[in-house]
This record gives structure tokens, sequence and C-alpha cells, in this order.
């Protein structure tokens, strides 16, 4: 998603197909359904260059290293800070990644940069830019006054990915299954292509594995299993996690500093968390004592992590609603645009603070 401010910080948000009945549309907002997948890079350089002919400011909420070369190429020498503003929310660096890094720093010293941990803070630091902040995730939490005390179901939100542990929990269904056992699971696996939804498939780099996976789970019968195969609006979405334990069993190299919106919703709901150790998901739960962390996901460690959280459902819950409640406030967006596009919140940061 790109933003441009214009004016007296009247917003356009340019988004994907359907962005328009996802996004809050205020005073002052305008939102076009404008990215297809296909033709994305090809329309995000294009709109670069437009908005960077126009001298508007331009905010690329979800910058890869697609957009820093693209926006390096879509004009003259960026050299005033918060003209384009790059918010990364995680970066794979690759071997000769650095180098180019430096170039572009080098060739645009006002390119501004917002990251999300302090190891991406240090990764363009070290490449040379010279205005980079390290902001919370920003979320608009709504977390509930107090935990639902529902009888207790298991959750895996979001896209069914290799990265994401979905071979784990297909081994645990197999293990309950073999067993008798019979705790509800939900699990969303939507088709793709639904726009303005939630919950959209992006099976990521092994789409074929994935679905291997998903035909195992199928084939398992377990009766208490609920496979969600629609795309979800935000408040079915949401729906999901009151009286949920909400399993992540996350591959560690590719979430060590990677936020998750899906915890950030869970403890907002008052739903413990059973995650991966030593990846940011696993450093909140830990933080909060909100729920399990594993050291070495399995079917097995995720069966013993969830007979931990049941053996003491009510402790765990009244930590994850605490945990909500603080996160709310330290994640909170309210201003954060605002202070992207202001020249005078990124000078600090060339002062080395």
């Amino acid at each position: 998603m790109i933003m441009g401010i214009q004016g007296e910080r009247n917003l356009e948000i340019w988004g994907g197909i359907g962005a328009g009945n996802v996004l809050d549309k205020g005073d002052g907002v305008v939102v076009h359904d404008h990215f297809r997948k296909t033709f994305r890079r090809l329309q995000a350089f294009r709109l670069y260059r437009e908005l960077r002919s126009r001298h508007q400011p331009m905010i690329v909420t979800t910058a890869g290293s697609t957009d820093f070369l693209l926006a390096s190429h879509s004009g003259q020498a960026i050299d005033e800070p918060g003209q384009v503003v790059m918010v990364v929310h995680w970066f794979r660096m690759k071997q000769g990644r650095m180098k180019w890094l430096s170039r572009i720093a080098r060739k645009h010293p006002g390119l501004s940069i917002a990251v999300m941990t302090s190891r991406l803070k240090e990764i363009f630091q070290d490449a040379g830019f010279i205005h980079v902040r390290q902001i919370n995730y920003p979320s608009q939490l709504e977390p509930a006054k107090t935990y639902c005390e529902s009888e207790p179901h298991l959750l895996v939100a979001g896209a069914a990915r290799m990265d994401k542990g979905l071979p784990h929990v297909v081994d645990l269904v197999q293990r309950y299954a073999e067993q008798g056992r019979s705790i509800a699971l939900k699990m969303q696996v939507s088709t793709p292509n639904h726009p303005g939804k939630i919950g959209q498939a992006d099976h990521g780099r092994h789409p074929t594995d994935v679905q291997h996976e998903l035909d195992r789970l199928r084939r398992i019968g377990y009766e208490p299993l609920e496979l969600i195969e629609h795309s979800m609006g935000q408040d079915e979405y949401r729906g999901l996690f009151p009286g949920s334990i909400v399993l992540q069993p996350y591959d560690r190299n590719d979430f060590f500093d990677r936020v998750s919106g899906i915890t950030l919703d869970a403890l907002a709901a008052g739903a413990p968390v059973i995650t991966t150790s030593d990846t940011w998901l696993g450093r909140m739960t830990d933080r909060f004592d909100c729920g399990v962390t594993m050291e070495k996901p399995s079917g097995e460690s995720l069966e013993s992590a969830i007979d931990m959280v049941l053996s003491n459902l009510v402790q765990y819950r009244s930590r994850a609603s605490e945990a909500g409640m603080t996160l709310a406030s330290e994640h909170g967006a309210a201003d954060l645009v605002e202070h992207l596009a202001d020249p005078n919140w990124w000078q600090d940061t060339a002062k080395g603070t």
C-alpha cells in the first residue's frame, strides 16, 4: 500500500483491489483500488514517478527490496527527509544486498526508513542511510476489557504456509486423531484473489508443498476440525479469536524479527499464544507470560504446549488480556502518518538519536 500526502495533510491511499471496502475513509482520505498482483511492480514504478514529479510526500507502508529499487530509479535524488518514506516490517538479507543498499543510500541521502526492530535499524544504518527510526508496529487494536470464558478452541489464523509451521499443525491433528482427542480446531485455508478480505491465501514460496499438507490434513478426518475456506471480513476474522488458543509454530529463521499482526490480534482478544522461541512472537509471549514458546516446533511439542495452557487456562487468558491492553497503547497508529511525512520528525535521526 502506498500513501500520498497532499496540502494540509489530505491523504491519498493506493491499495490492492478491494482496499476501499476494507480501509476506513475519514475526512480528507481518498482510497484508490489500484494494484493488480500481476502488474504491481509496473504500477508501483509509475505511481512512484508520478508522486515524485508532483513533489508529493509518499509513504510505502510495507516496503521490500523491490520498492527500494523502484523508488531509487523513479526520479532525481531524494534529499529531503520525509519526502519518500519506506516502512519496513521485515527484510531478507541476501548476498550482495548490502552493496546495493549502500548505493541507494549514497544516491538518496534523504530517503527515510521506519523499521519495526532494532536489528532492521542496524542493517539500514550500516548500509549508510541517515534517516532511520524504529517504530512500533502500527495497529488499531481494540482490546477486550476481559477475556472470553467460553470452552477453548485452537486457532490457526492467516494464510496456510510452510514457513508458518503448517506441517507441525497437521502432525498435531494426526496425533489427536490417533489418540481419540476432540479439541476443536479452526484453521484458515481461504482461497486466493478475493479482494478486500482478511485471510487471503498467500501460500508463500512452496505452494505445492502447502497443497500436499492440506490434502494430508483432510485425509486424517479429524471431526472437530473446521477449515475456513472463504475469505473473511474484518468482523468475522476478529470473531475467531475470543476463547481461542492461537497456534503460531513459525520458522525461526523467517520470523526472527518479523512482527505478527496475528499475535497482536490474539492478545487483544485475550487469547493465549503458542509459538516459537527466539522470534518476535516468542519474545512478546515470554514478555507477558501469556502463552508457551517452543524451542523446536513439532506436533508433539505443540501438544505439550497446548496441554500446559489448558492446565492453567484462566491465568493464561488473564495475562493475554493484560498484554492486549498494554500493546494496544504501545502500537497505536494515531498521528503516525503525520510524523512519517514531517521532515522535522526525521531530523533527530541525522544526529544519531
